[in-house]
């Protein structure tokens, strides 16, 4: 499962390494400081902070996706790998565990509540539910699942709220959904953000717009399609301050389209949140990050420079308190015959999860 690499050297992050998990990875990499200040002959914004970074932890996994930041009263983060849901903390402690049952044997991608206190993940059909909490543990619900069930976007942000397709039938542990609002919505689609829940009406070109914070309704919106080839796969929202996006995916021509949402209504409901930036060069077909800016209300605040880590693919999701990012990289690991032993000059690539500690 975790793999182990020998040119790594152990290095400490602040606070306790102690009980670390083996076999997640722990490298110490110092980016190169980078120094950036604006200013204007009418008035100077405050100066850039300058950033180093490293690595404190690299898992296997098997893509970007599979990895979540899920912060309670200490950070941590939470990754889906054959099947297994972990939860490890900044030390590459074991927090918490679920293997797969004969219900859940292929799961979705794991996602938590702002607050770190909600855990949920599906199966791929999205018939089983379960829901974890540190204080109630752990919750599987049976939901008869309309053949064209969207599994994901069912729990809000905060964890308050849940949209189901189908009534949940608790099979083990405690009835955590008594205390949630659980809307029930059969085969329509569901799109979370942190303002508003995006709920598909039936028509599958307009959307219910309802406030997150207590399911108030703003309106409806219509997004137009082109033609009957074309559907809604995400509506987003960009932090930078461009407002929200429809993903349109165009069968015909099997590719995916960021459309620009301009309703008036929107605006009203944008709230103040980091924005931040990744700039890169091309290098044999990839696309590597160099740099990583950190805005606020359209200020730049602090830069990190990732050119001194190695082999670096992406770099991804700042954590809440903007202490450490994900990042990504493909690496060289041995080819094993059938006994476990690796064959002689023979190697393949696997994804793994970097997490980069940022200090400031």
């Amino acid at each position: 499962m975790i793999i182990v690499s020998p040119i790594l050297r152990a290095s400490n992050v602040r606070g306790s390494r102690s009980g670390s998990l083996a076999g997640i990875l722990v490298a110490a990499l110092t980016a190169s400081h980078l120094f950036f200040a604006c200013g204007s002959a009418a008035a100077k914004s405050p100066e850039t902070k300058r950033l180093t970074a490293r690595i404190i932890l690299e898992v296997d996994i098997d893509g970007p996706r599979a990895v979540k930041w899920c912060y309670g009263a200490e950070p941590t983060f939470v990754i889906e790998k054959d099947g297994t849901v972990f939860r490890y903390d900044m030390s590459g402690k074991l927090v918490w565990k679920f293997g797969p049952t004969f219900e859940i044997r292929v799961i979705g991608p794991p996602s938590c509540s702002s607050d770190g206190k909600t855990l949920y993940f599906v199966n791929q059909r999205g018939t089983r539910l379960a829901v974890y909490s540190a204080e109630s543990g752990l919750s599987e619900y049976d939901m008869s699942v309309p053949f064209r069930c969207n599994p994901g976007d069912m729990m809000s942000p905060d964890g308050t709220t849940f949209v189901l397709p189908a009534p949940p039938s608790l099979v083990t542990g405690e009835d955590v959904l008594r205390e949630k609002r659980v809307l029930q919505i059969g085969e329509k689609k569901a799109f979370w953000t942190k303002d508003i829940l995006f709920l598909e009406a039936d028509d599958g070109r307009h959307y219910h717009m309802l406030r997150t914070s207590d399911l108030s309704d703003i309106g409806i919106l219509e997004l137009k399609l082109k033609s009957s080839a074309q559907t809604i796969t995400a509506i987003v929202k960009d932090n930078c301050g461009k407002g929200y996006w429809g993903w349109y995916w165009h069968g015909d021509l099997q590719r995916v389209e960021d459309v620009r949402i301009h309703d008036r209504r929107l605006q009203a409901s944008q709230s103040d949140e980091i924005c931040v930036k990744y700039s890169g060069r091309r290098e044999r077909g990839i696309r590597r990050p160099e740099t990583v800016s950190i805005l606020q209300d359209g200020h730049l605040q602090e830069r990190m420079d990732l050119r001194n880590i190695k082999d670096l693919d992406t770099a991804f999701s700042l954590s809440p308190d903007r202490r450490f990012m994900f990042g990504k990289r493909r690496v060289d690991v041995p080819v094993m015959d059938g006994t476990g032993k690796p064959i002689l000059n023979q190697t393949r690539k696997v994804n793994h999860a970097v997490v980069l500690e940022i200090e400031r």
